[in-house]
């Protein structure tokens, strides 16, 4: 068990050390597919920017929700608007309990968007459902979880917009720039431990099974479940670290408006939001599995095999929607 973590740690500790070279452009020369860009009136070539990839796979979402988000987002502009023209004007003129009603109104926009923005493709919800059905947990977890998750994924698009708020050049380009490569090496994190996770588990529930036949079942306390119980969750956490398109308006919003430190709150609001629709995913998963369990208590050697095959089944549909979604990243990328 201790060679098996401290092969985890190196592992993880290999993959922070390479990430950040993949998110920078190399001062020393220019990619050959780098991409160039220029001044429009001019056509002087202003700077030439990180290899040129595509960004992963978007699903089309629900016109109806789409539009309902476009109105929320009207609706958080007209708040912020309002909160700008009341900092502006005599501060006698606009009562308090007023102000504090446009700061709570933009707040609870904001949670209501991150419940419809998160609704719809992506969000990590088939990442969360994926890993419950592969992984035992007490009840908190998926909701703790889910709540990092979309913390970390709002958090991401506000340091994002911090470091390039004072960096010369569109904010737009380089925030969607550093997205791009951020949530494609996400994917591809994703996708190397979920290779490891399936070859892993499989020789564990191989042992096991040796075991099993050598043993009586009430002497074999150990599934391929456990193992995974103790440094599983750090790749899924970890693929969380990209910036929210959707926070990235509302902060660009804000900082056009000069209000970056209530667009972070609003950010904060919003990533709340974001986590509900997620939570449901994982526990639509938790619940299905600690049922099923519950029932097969009982009978170990069943339970192993069931366990064993509700992890390769989980595995498999991670593991095929993140090649699906991030194909189009690592075809760029790699050719």
């Amino acid at each position: 068990m201790v060679v098996c973590m401290k092969k985890t740690s190196l592992f993880f500790l290999l993959f922070l050390i390479v990430f950040p070279y993949f998110l920078i452009a190399n001062p020393i020369y220019t990619p050959k597919n780098a991409k160039t860009i220029t001044d429009p009136s001019t056509g002087e070539v202003i700077s030439t920017g990180a290899p040129e990839v595509l960004p992963v796979r978007i699903a089309g979402g629900n016109p109806d929700l789409i539009k309902k988000q476009g109105v929320l987002r009207e609706k958080i502009a007209d708040v912020f608007v309002k909160i700008k023209n009341a900092e502006k004007v005599d501060s006698k003129s606009v009562s308090k309990s007023s102000y504090l009603h446009l700061l709570w109104l933009v707040l609870s926009l904001s949670f209501a968007y991150g419940i419809l923005h998160a609704s719809g493709p992506g969000h990590r919800k088939t990442i969360v459902f994926s890993l419950y059905l592969t992984r035992s947990s007490p009840w908190w977890e998926p909701l703790m979880v889910s709540l990092f998750l979309a913390l970390l994924h709002g958090c991401s698009a506000i340091i994002i917009m911090l470091i390039f708020k004072g960096v010369a050049g569109s904010i737009g380009y380089n925030t969607d720039n550093v997205t791009m490569y951020m949530e494609g090496f996400t994917y591809l994190l994703l996708i190397i431990t979920t290779i490891w996770l399936i070859i892993h588990e499989s020789r564990e529930y191989l042992t096991q099974q040796k075991k099993f036949a050598t043993q009586s079942e009430d002497k074999h306390k150990s599934t391929p479940t456990d193992k995974l119980q103790k440094y599983g969750l750090i790749p899924f956490l970890i693929s969380g670290i990209y910036p929210c398109p959707g926070a990235i308006l509302i902060l660009v919003l804000s900082f056009s408006l000069h209000l970056l430190r209530l667009g972070a709150f609003s950010v904060i609001a919003m990533s709340l939001g974001m986590s509900i629709p997620i939570m449901i995913a994982g526990y639509l998963a938790w619940s299905g599995r600690s049922g099923l369990f519950h029932t097969l208590k009982a009978n170990q050697t069943t339970a192993a095999k069931v366990a064993y095959s509700i992890q390769m089944f989980g595995f498999s549909i991670l593991l095929i929607f993140s090649l699906y979604i991030s194909w189009p990243f690592l075809y760029s990328l790699f050719t």
